[in-house]
């Protein structure tokens, strides 16, 4: 392999992490943290996985908020994720560690969109203009706060390159190298995520076997991807099982198994108004507009280029355009909620009523958008006179625009804007009329740009323009999606006191620790205190909703229930119960009754939980249909109450195990130096 190409490969990746660097600044360098649920959730979260792990425990169990959820059967918290369990190894996890691990995801994106790109055969430029518009796309700036979707998509462009080289060239190798991705989506991304991928998946096999049928009426061949999808879809079972198997024993104990009403599964669509961000997203960088959505579910951006060249694909009477068109079409009527019918038809299929917010079927259509653009600006990258076309009808668009909504005062609103951007981390006020007019203005200055480039015969660095225009649109909106206007170095400081100064539970009745009476001091967390503070809360913010909980928060019973500790007996007020200690999914106490008694604990009752009173086993029952209860004899008892179920370690061993062997294998038996 030439050495060039050797450097290329090196190269690439820190081209995508420079331009992380450059494009999320603010999260990169832990100027300003990221806000809403990145916090209060999935940092949260992540941070009780990665304690148990460096605590040397399976992620099983958090006590610290709902009273109590298993980790590991919630794939939101991400506790089988290779790459939180690599985090895990430097320390507690922070906000900076959040950052740190967002970026890394962006890179992952556009790493993964740049290397399908190349395997579809676009040049170099093209798989830039690709990778650079995925990493920096609306969904990225929108969404930042949902961690867990962007992993999702993240990983999306790698799950169909191995795809694609395994349905190209079906070896044994490919296929087990196929499944890796998918576990990586599986074990980290967010359900309705990986349900949408599963489910595109399927799709692109069907149609890429359609377009290999004359292939396949060779016997050879088609045995031999047969043999590759077999394997493939064991191997990606088998990798997916240590997620899937504990998903599966949760369901019958939490109230999401009975799906959700149509009104809650068309909520937060990508509204008609919305669409507007196809082109301007800066439009939609202010709540104080009707969209008719969710603020975060708005941006549909993946730069203006991008968008052009994908919308002038559509003249070329090429086979893989239209095909990508018409998923991209198909996905944004998806998106688009109950404008069309089509959202509502598809919640019929397994596990697509289980989830809300029809605009994250616009993260599938933004990548289709680049794939197409890649796709056909190698094309026009050819054809000069259709380019420059191409260039000019962008700017009669984008001057027809500006001219129509042209508001009064757009000139003070501009200079007001410019004064308010010195202060770091402040939304800019500004109307929406106003917005899409300030950005036609620099979209039109950066066609202007492309003209005089294509006029020198430069069109090479027309990609440059596309990733400056990404760069421009990401910092338009970061103020009011990605960060918060704190200092990210000062909340961490107050996070990681809170952590520091946590006392263990002193006895003190649960209704105490939580609602407003627990405070971590932290301005961004508002709910899930008891995580950091590692107190047993009895509410939180969580998705997770244990089936006994919810019925007796619901009936008012828990209201009374948590005027009690934590550890308590039944109908014996005279008894004593001492809290020895509390970590994880392991309860210790001491105890004293008078006669024979019931101990309760309250966590959320499921199977796995185990109890030895006095180094005796003992049986666990269910108290008021929802928490933990063992019987205690009368006088002085050792009591330990632990959930410990030991399949959930098999299966950790089978797909961590699994994992190793691929990489081993692919490892081996590669060709000699790089490919």
């Amino acid at each position: 392999m030439p050495i060039s190409a050797l450097r290329y490969g090196l190269l690439m990746p820190c081209v995508y992490a420079l331009m992380a660097a450059v494009a999320y600044w603010q999260v990169f360098f832990g100027v300003h943290p990221l806000q809403w649920d990145a916090i209060d959730c999935f940092l949260a979260w992540r941070y009780a996985v990665t304690e148990l792990i460096r605590d040397g425990q399976l992620p099983l169990w958090n006590a610290n908020a709902y009273l109590g959820f298993p980790l590991f059967a919630d794939p939101e918290c991400g506790a089988w994720y290779p790459v939180l369990w690599l985090f895990s190894l430097f320390g507690s996890y922070d906000m900076r560690s959040l950052a740190l691990e967002w970026c890394l995801h962006t890179v992952i994106a556009g790493t993964g969109m740049h290397m399908l790109m190349r395997q579809v055969g676009c040049s170099r430029g093209a798989a830039y203009l690709a990778g650079i518009a995925f990493m920096c796309s609306g969904v990225f700036v929108s969404n930042a706060q949902n961690f867990i979707y962007l992993i999702g998509i993240a990983w999306f462009p790698w799950v169909v390159a191995g795809m694609r080289r395994m349905l190209a060239a079906p070896t044994l190798r490919n296929a087990l190298l196929a499944a890796v991705p998918v576990f990586m989506l599986c074990a980290g991304s967010y359900p309705g995520i990986t349900l949408i991928a599963a489910y595109s998946l399927i799709v692109y096999l069907l149609l890429a076997l359609w377009q290999r049928r004359a292939a396949l009426k060779v016997p050879a061949i088609r045995l031999a991807i047969l043999r590759a999808l077999a394997v493939f879809g064991a191997a990606s079972l088998a990798l997916c099982s240590v997620v899937l198997v504990p998903v599966a024993y949760a369901l019958p104990w939490i109230t999401r198994t009975q799906g959700l009403m149509p009104e809650k599964i068309l909520e937060n669509p990508l509204s008609l108004k919305a669409m507007v961000s196809f082109l301007f997203p800066f439009a939609v960088g202010t709540p104080e507009a009707a969209w008719g959505s969710d603020f975060s579910m708005l941006n549909a951006y993946c730069g203006m280029f991008t968008l052009l060249f994908a919308l002038w694909a559509l003249r070329y009477a090429d086979r893989r355009y239209r095909t990508v068109a018409i998923c991209a079409l198909v996905l944004l009527f998806l998106a688009a909620g109950s404008l069309f019918p089509f959202r509502l038809w598809v919640a019929h299929l397994p596990g697509l009523g289980l989830f809300r917010h029809p605009s994250i079927f616009r993260f599938f259509v933004i990548f289709c958008l680049c794939v197409l653009g890649a796709l056909a600006w190698d094309n026009l990258f050819q054809r000069r006179m259709a380019l420059r076309n191409a260039l000019l009808a962008m700017a009669c668009v984008l001057v027809f625009t500006a001219v129509c909504v042209w508001p009064p005062g757009v000139i003070a609103a501009t200079r007001d804007a410019i004064e308010a951007w010195q202060e770091p981390g402040r939304a800019v006020s500004l109307t929406v009329p106003v917005r899409i007019v300030l950005q036609a203005f620099v979209l039109l200055m950066l066609l202007l740009l492309a003209l005089w480039l294509w006029q020198r015969r430069q069109l090479k660095w027309i990609p440059v323009l596309a990733a400056l225009d990404l760069v421009i649109a990401v910092q338009l909106n970061a103020p009011a999606t990605i960060v918060a206007p704190l200092s990210a170095r000062e909340q961490n400081e107050k996070l990681q006191q809170a952590m520091r100064s946590a006392e263990p539970y002193d006895g003190r009745p649960l209704s105490a620790l939580g609602g407003d009476s627990l405070r971590a001091g932290v301005d961004l967390v508002w709910r899930n205190e008891g995580i950091f503070l590692h107190q047993p809360q009895w509410d939180g913010y969580n998705s997770f909703v244990h089936r006994g909980y919810d019925a007796l928060e619901r009936s008012g019973q828990l209201a009374e229930l948590i005027r009690r500790p934590l550890l308590f007996v039944e109908s014996d007020s005279t008894a004593r119960v001492d809290v020895q200690a509390l970590a994880g999914g392991r309860f210790e106490a001491n105890t004293e009754v008078v006669t024979n008694s019931k101990l309760v604990l309250m966590q959320n009752f499921m199977p796995g939980w185990k109890a030895e009173v006095n180094g005796r086993p003992v049986p666990v029952s269910v108290f008021s249909g929802a928490f933990v209860q063992v019987p205690l004899e009368a006088g002085k008892n050792q009591v330990l109450i632990r959930y410990a179920p030991q399949w959930p370690l098999w299966l950790a061993l089978l797909s961590g195990g699994l994992v190793l062997a691929i990489l081993l294998y692919a490892g081996i038996t590669a060709r000699k130096g790089f490919s």
